[in-house]
């Protein structure tokens, strides 16, 4: 029974792997005021690595990922963001990133 259950496992994940089933993150990247900001890059980590760029509302999506934990970061010149680690199972997941303007250089 448990040699069953483990096939029956192991064909299921190999079933969706053949199909193409991939999960995505989606979010948007906003400023201190709630505004989104566009041209930010943003980027994914885990079992997949993936890269996106912020649209003109400051929408991202992230495509084509496996299931696992990710860190969720973002960069652009002028800004400081945290980074968010996001767990994706069986379904997407969303994460609003808050950027800071960083201090002027004297």
């Amino acid at each position: 029974m448990r040699l069953s259950l483990l096939g029956t496992f192991l064909i299921v994940m190999m079933a969706m792997t053949a199909s193409g089933e991939t999960l995505s993150i989606k979010g948007v990247v906003k400023g201190k005021g709630g505004y989104g900001i566009s041209g930010i890059i943003v980027s994914a980590s885990g079992p997949v690595k993936k890269d996106a760029v912020t649209d003109s509302k400051g929408r991202f999506v992230l495509s084509g990922l496996s299931p696992g934990k990710y860190i969720v970061s973002a960069s652009k010149r002028g800004y400081i963001f945290e980074r968010a680690i996001v767990p994706l199972d069986e379904t997407d997941a969303s994460v609003d990133i808050v950027a800071v303007e960083s201090p002027k250089e004297k």
